[in-house]
């Protein structure tokens, strides 16, 4: 009995660190309540897609930091760090690990950036 309970414990801490870590980032959004949509993972690099009534309560949750932010035709492209992740990318010498595409009432975010088109 007590072997099991050590199991359990040694499974929950696992799967807390997990969570702590960041590495899913579909899956610690999901755990908080955000709604996602056409989510991918290719090489490490993970997108997805958020309503963007979510904006502001992502940028407070992920505490992010905006590194840079340009406005190309009809969108928004935001580059930021969060200390809430894991992995980053180093872009003119600063870290970078959330890349927002916001368009049309939609967000595509990117971890550490959006790998393909957006």
């Amino acid at each position: 009995m007590k072997r099991m309970v050590s199991l359990i414990i040694v499974f929950v801490i696992v799967l807390l660190l997990y969570f702590f870590n960041f590495t899913n980032l579909n899956l610690m959004l999901k755990v908080q309540g955000f709604e996602v949509e056409n989510f991918e993972y290719n090489d490490n690099y993970q997108t997805l897609e958020l309503d963007a009534s979510s904006l502001n309560k992502l940028t407070s949750f992920l505490n992010l930091e905006v590194v840079n932010k340009n406005e190309i035709s009809d969108r928004v492209i935001i580059e930021g760090y969060s200390n809430k992740l894991k992995d980053y990318v180093v872009i003119n010498g600063r870290k970078v690990n959330i890349q927002l595409s916001i368009f049309d009432n939609k967000i595509i975010m990117g971890y550490p950036l959006i790998n393909g088109s957006f």
